[in-house]
């Protein structure tokens, strides 16, 4: 070595387990790289970020999981490995925030995507955390909570920038480790090593169990590493040992073994067509679908976000054939425990189901049907940028995947069209005779994926998912871990990170290989021939339909929607009659129910679902709750709750609780009514609450007849929601149906209950004046300006009828406080006020969507002052028709 190599690890993220997988390279490479004479340094969080991915979620508890992640870095790295370690809060100034918050009052909240400073792209390099943190894309980049955080990211990002600048002047260092490079920290800091030509190596969790992802100078959402690699492989045959190994991998996905599995379930082969409700003689053209939040801001994967354009496109497609379209959306998109749902596109999902044709099946993230028992009845297939494209190769079906994905290497057909005409000959030709699966399209496969998730991915003999494996540092020493020897080697001499093929690969013969894919196509084509056969006889599949009444509930003045008709048209369960029970009172509940027991004396059927118009129930759930209800043949289970997706207009950011997919479920044993009415307010109304159970007709009238002599709307839909946690009632727990908006009526009730409240709580009077401070200004100013208005306030003719209301978003209640308890203490020994009979004022914090939609009609007027929070002014009021006063212009306020 000409000079003393020095590496800088930055490991920011240290939660354990998840995190710790990957601090053990770190450690381990650093202590190594120490052991053949480098000079190493680890580099830490201690709670540096306001806005961290690794926090959403936590809510209250917040900060012990910070401190937390915190400790855990500093043990593992000093205590553990006795490593030098810093914390990047140490290479922070004063001003970094000052400057990022000036900065940002420059930029308009719709350019946060693309905000630039000083020529450095911030915006581009944050934005892919902010679509990871909320679950978006670009579409969601408007909502008032998202650019609260973005521009929290924004700020971070700038700060970020300078102090690992200066971490980096302090040290000196040769060369970096990361984590990703696509997080806002770790992308910044990526940036600034190619600013300054330092030898940067990345690292991923592997596409194989117990495996590392090692890039150089290249991050994780970058595809040319990968290209490489299997580029480099894919005129070498495979050995028998090679081949043995793919084929043993594609069994172990479909049994959820050696990859992060989305299903904690199993489908019986035999029973897809009937969960479906396709003829077992149709063809199937499944379509596969992909989360697009973490991979919507990658150039390198361009059309991701074009899932749904795509998918209106070849519904249209499919108008007019008898084959079956199923679209099967990826279950990440339903969120998983602390990973929130995609709601954005899960709404436009559900809206996409409601002009689908009768061919066409919609299987929902949640819904429990496995793509790989579909798979084994499919006959050709789309998969955008799904692993599932080549697994469905791997079984025999002619598959197409966009032109952008790395899966493109393993496929004979990609999409690079996606208007109607290309796609439609897309579909003919992938159902033609031509495109069966043939010995080369498996040999394509074999090799791509021998190359990406088996020479790509690199397993340590010194540590695994499990932990460490070396009890002593001389376990570290050359010649001991292939793999981390490599590692070493490549920042001491500059040689491959690649396993990349040798001269012996090279002359291999094509013998093994081609007797291994010609038995393997014929393995693969008996087994999906008895697959059908099963269908065939399976008893399951003719299970009768009793008819199921669905009662669409409508109260008075309400404007019918179309939602439930035209959703309850797809159902796959055919036995349905559709009734309407008109003209009932939301504030008479007795009335309602004996309106309804009327009907219910009237209708023949002896299973009832109790709905309302703006409801959309998806496709199969008439068809699963029917299945559970008939299987008993002791009449036990006496009804099926499922759960639902909250109304597209409803603040996401609501207290409650919800299963780990984010799916809301009424009667799931640990929420309690308060929480649930909470969540959903609709649910203070009993009626609504059957909306998410399928029930015998017997229990049903039992539970009603009880209700009617219940004093108080309120008393009856408790003791619904109790009688319905009841062991007779089987929970689904999956997303059943989706509630599009809430009934206008029932709005305007909620409206004049939150009012009531709302008056209550912030004391509201003849005039509430409010005002949204920039609490980032100086306390000098505030200080300054706050008396100003107060002075004015408590001065005012009418200063006994004022409320001023202060927004303290961004700010905490005790700090906001203090501040003003300053103000007012001052004005009592100056002005020598006599605050007797004076004007009120609340603190705004944490209301919800229904909270602002009732206040802001009763706010008189807006102060305006020098600096203000102008995001929050757009988010919340700006479009309201509201009076904006300056100070000196209060005193023509009066009451009206």
């Amino acid at each position: 070595m000409s000079q003393q190599k020095k590496i800088l690890f930055l490991s920011l993220y240290s939660l354990p387990p998840a995190w710790l997988f990957h601090h053990q390279l770190d450690a381990t490479v650093a202590t190594a790289l120490r052991m053949r004479g480098c000079d190493v340094l680890i580099t830490g969080c201690d709670g540096l970020f306001e806005s961290c991915y690794i926090l959403r979620g936590t809510g209250e508890i917040k900060q012990q999981i910070c401190e937390l992640c915190s400790q855990t870095s500093k043990g593992y790295f000093c205590d553990s490995f006795h490593l030098p370690y810093k914390q990047l809060r140490d290479f922070v100034l004063d001003n970094d925030y000052n400057l990022a918050n000036e900065w940002l009052a420059t930029v308009d909240p719709v350019n946060y995507a693309e905000a630039v400073y000083d020529n450095l792209a911030i915006g581009q390099w944050v934005t892919s955390s902010v679509y990871t943190y909320f679950r978006i894309t670009s579409t969601g980049l408007s909502s008032p909570d998202v650019r609260k955080v973005h521009r929290q990211y924004l700020i971070d990002g700038l700060v970020t920038y300078k102090a690992v600048s200066r971490l980096i002047y302090y040290y000196q260092p040769t060369h970096l480790f990361l984590l990703g490079a696509r997080l806002a920290p770790s992308r910044i800091a990526f940036e600034v090593a190619r600013q300054h030509n330092i030898d940067t190596i990345v690292q991923e969790k592997g596409y194989i169990n117990n495996s590392y992802l090692l890039l150089d100078n290249h991050g994780c959402m970058q595809t040319k590493p990968a290209r490489d690699v299997i580029e480099a492989w894919e005129n070498i045959p495979l050995n028998n040992s090679e081949l043995l190994q793919v084929k043993k991998y594609w069994l172990e996905r479909e049994t959820g073994q050696n990859f992060s599995s989305f299903y904690n379930y199993q489908t019986e082969y035999a029973s897809v067509r009937r969960q479906l409700n396709i003829p077992e003689d149709a063809k199937i053209f499944a379509v596969f679908t992909s989360s697009e939040d973490e991979l919507a801001a990658a150039q390198d994967y361009l059309g991701i976000s074009q899932q749904l354009d795509i998918i209106d496109r070849l519904i249209e497609v499919f108008a007019d054939k008898d084959e079956y379209l199923v679209i099967r959306h990826h279950p990440n998109i339903a969120g998983r425990e602390y990973l929130p749902a995609q709601i954005d596109f899960i709404v436009r999902a559900y809206q996409q189901s409601l002009s689908a044709p009768k061919n066409v099946r919609i299987v929902m993230p949640s819904e429990q049907l496995t793509s790989y028992a579909l798979l084994w009845h499919t006959d050709a297939a789309i998969a955008f940028f799904s692993t599932m494209s080549i697994e469905a190769v791997a079984k025999g079906i002619p598959t197409a995947i966009i032109s952008s994905s790395l899966y493109s290497f393993a496929l004979r057909y990609v999409i690079d069209k996606f208007d109607i005409a290309s796609l439609r000959i897309l579909v003919d030709s992938l159902f033609s005779e031509s495109a069966k699966t043939t010995v080369e399209d498996l040999r394509r496969l074999y090799r791509f994926t021998n190359a990406y998730f088996f020479k790509f991915s690199n397993e340590f003999r010194s540590f695994n998912s499990e932990g460490l494996s070396f009890e002593s540092n001389n376990e570290l020493k050359p010649g001991i871990d292939p793999t981390l020897d490599k590692v070493c080697n490549r920042v001491l001499y500059g040689s491959s990170l690649y396993n990349l093929p040798g001269s012996e690969e090279k002359q291999r013969s094509l013998t093994e290989e081609n007797e291994f894919l010609e038995k393997y196509i014929l393995e693969i084509r008996d087994f999906r021939q008895k697959v059908k056969q099963q269908g065939l006889t399976n008893p399951k599949n003719n299970i009768s339909h009793p008819s199921v009444g669905v009662v669409q509930l409508t109260y008075n003045n309400e404007q019918e929607n179309q939602f439930l008709s035209q959703g309850l048209k797809r159902s796959r369960y055919q036995a349905i009659n559709e009734y309407k029970c008109n003209y009932l009172d939301l504030e008479d509940h007795k009335q309602t129910i004996e309106s309804i027991l009327a009907l219910l004396e009237t209708i023949p059927e002896d299973y009832i679902l109790l709905a309302h118009s703006n409801i959309q129930y998806h496709e199969s759930l008439i068809l699963s709750a029917m299945q559970i209800l008939l299987a008993d043949g002791q009449q036990v289970i006496q009804g099926v709750s499922f759960g639902g997706w909250l109304p597209i207009n409803q603040n996401r950011m609501l207290k409650g609780k919800f299963l780990p997919q984010g799916i809301f479920i009424p009667y799931n044993q640990c929420l309690s009514y308060e929480e649930a009415v909470t969540t959903l307010p609709w649910l203070k109304y009993p009626p609504s609450l059957l909306a998410f159970t399928i029930m015998r007709k017997t229990a049903l009238v039992k539970n009603l007849d009880m209700l009617r002599h219940i004093p108080t709307r309120e008393q009856a839909a408790e003791l619904l929601f109790m009688l319905l946690h009841t062991p007779g009632i089987h929970t689904i727990e999956n997303s059943m149906m989706f509630i599009r908006e809430i009934p206008q009526s029932l709005q305007k009730l909620l409206q004049k209950e939150k009012l009531i409240s709302l008056q209550e709580y912030l004391n509201l009077k003849d005039i509430n004046l409010i005002i949204f401070p920039d609490w980032s200004a100086s306390e000098e100013f505030l200080l300054e300006q706050f008396a100003e208005i107060l002075r004015t306030i408590f001065n005012h003719p009418d200063a006994e009828k004022i409320t001023l209301l202060i927004d303290i978003d961004d700010i905490s209640e005790d700090e906001a406080s203090l501040i003003l308890s300053s103000v007012t203490m001052n004005l009592l020994m100056e002005d020598d006020l006599d605050l007797t009979d004076k004007a009120s004022i609340s603190l705004l914090k944490e209301l919800s969507e229904l909270d602002w939609e009732v206040l802001v009609p009763n706010i008189s007027a807006r102060i305006a002052w020098e600096k203000e929070n102008q995001q929050r002014i757009h988010a919340l009021v700006k479009s309201a028709n509201i009076p904006i006063y300056k100070v000196e212009n209060l005193v023509d306020l009066a009451v009206v």
